[in-house]
């Protein structure tokens, strides 16, 4: 896709109606997040506690642009529609505009909040894409995408320990952003799988 056309599609993405619904249903989400971390904290008697505040963001300009560089969303063809046709596609197609983290102590317990989590928004009719990924490297990633009728963007969550929150962020920096651009990229990939096998 040409220059021309990605800003095109970030000037609509910063559009500050377009932001301030984003906002809106961040912070709905948000809050039936938080109340599944009090109940589940209230209800488990060991010590297999969730961290008191859920993690919220919502895509950056300049992410969703490096983004859009990085990967193939659109055909060749896509450039020769209007740019608002193109947007409302790639909301379509892009699943994480709005992300969540919930993250609790222990990675053993990783996947029984996983596990409550859906069953929790699955009750109040959340449609629910598991896309839990084993990397090449590190533990997998317990994560889903969600929907519902009524909000107009899909959303992802997901799943750590806090563990395996720091790890996600050495790794995402290092080597995801790094991807295809560093010559040392094996090297690197190798000294973290050994550090992760510590």
């Amino acid at each position: 896709m040409n220059e021309k056309k990605i800003d095109e599609i970030i000037n609509l993405y910063k559009n500050q109606d377009f932001q301030k619904n984003l906002e809106n249903q961040c912070k709905e989400i948000e809050n039936k997040l938080n109340d599944f971390v009090k109940n589940y904290n209230t209800d488990i008697e060991d010590n297999s506690k969730i961290k008191d505040k859920v993690i919220s963001r919502i895509k950056s300009s300049q992410s969703l642009r490096e983004k859009l560089k990085r990967k193939n969303y659109f055909s060749k063809d896509m450039e020769n529609k209007e740019t608002e046709i193109i947007f409302d596609e790639l909301k379509n197609k892009l699943k994480d505009m709005i992300g969540f983290r919930i993250n609790c102590y222990f990675k053993k317990d990783e996947q029984a909040v996983f596990n409550s989590l859906k069953t929790y928004l699955e009750e109040l009719e959340f449609e629910i894409n598991d896309d839990t990924i084993k990397p090449a490297i590190g533990p997998k990633i317990l994560k889903m995408y969600c929907s519902k009728k009524g909000y107009s963007i899909k959303f992802e969550i997901q799943v750590k320990s806090l563990f395996h929150d720091v790890w996600g962020e050495v790794d995402h920096k290092i080597i995801y952003k790094a991807r295809g651009f560093d010559s040392r990229l094996v090297f690197i990939n190798q000294v973290i799988e050994s550090l992760w096998g510590i």
